[in-house]
């Protein structure tokens, strides 16, 4: 992929972002059911600096955004990306000032197990890689108590804009990670593919299954041995 087109793309996914701002669809909706989580905000995700440049492209896809920070600083962490966020929907060279958010916080995420699954145990190469969620904002259920998503506000916001999202990151490699992102990309797959056709989709765990290390290991071997053989 020559370079400018590269840039392209990246700006062209900088401005999907910044266009979902304004997107409050699936919790004014009486068909999903679910609250904004602490995060008011739709998220971006973590697209590493080379990303676009490496050899096999490599984008995770997830659910939906959970908490943020250190469990005793979640509110503060959150407070503090959703600023990031608004800063960069003002302005799309604060663009590397979230990314720096996120790869910093990333680390917290699911009490650590994001980063081993992802990083430790897979050996993902945090520059060379993208993830995306299916639903970019978090939410809870209405009684605002545990993380939640829906159908409904899956398919909405993956066909509004995690769909252009992905087409424009252009991945070699699709990571579908968790049983939920598997069974709800079954209704999607097939057209996104029509776009990206060269595309290769490995299915795994979530990083905060709970099947435990051993599955966890043989999972993350399972993955790593498809991506050699790519």
């Amino acid at each position: 992929m020559d370079q400018h087109k590269q840039q392209r793309d990246l700006i062209k996914v900088k401005e999907i972002y910044r266009k979902t701002i304004t997107c409050n669809d699936c919790f004014t909706g009486p068909q999903y059911k679910i609250d904004r989580g602490e995060v008011g905000s739709p998220q971006p995700r973590w697209i590493g600096k080379n990303y676009l440049s490496s050899v096999k492209r490599i984008c995770v896809v997830a659910i939906n955004p959970g908490n943020l920070g250190k469990k005793s600083l979640q509110t503060e962490s959150s407070e503090l990306f959703e600023t990031k966020i608004k800063d960069f929907s003002k302005d799309l060279n604060q663009w590397d000032e979230m990314m720096l958010f996120i790869k910093n916080d990333m680390k917290n995420w699911g009490k650590g197990k994001y980063n081993k699954f992802y990083f430790e145990l897979m050996k993902l190469d945090i520059n060379d890689t993208a993830f995306v969620n299916m639903m970019l904002c978090s939410a809870t259920d209405l009684k605002g108590q545990n993380n939640a998503y829906s159908s409904s506000s899956l398919k909405n916001c993956f066909s509004k804009f995690t769909k252009e999202i992905i087409i424009n990151l252009n991945p070699k490699i699709l990571i579908f990670s968790g049983s939920a992102v598997t069974k709800a990309m079954k209704n999607f797959k097939y057209d996104l593919l029509k776009s990206l056709p060269n595309t290769i989709i490995i299915d795994t765990l979530h990083y905060a299954h709970r099947k435990g290390r051993e599955t966890a290991v043989l999972e993350a071997e399972k993955v790593m041995n498809s991506l050699k053989n790519l």
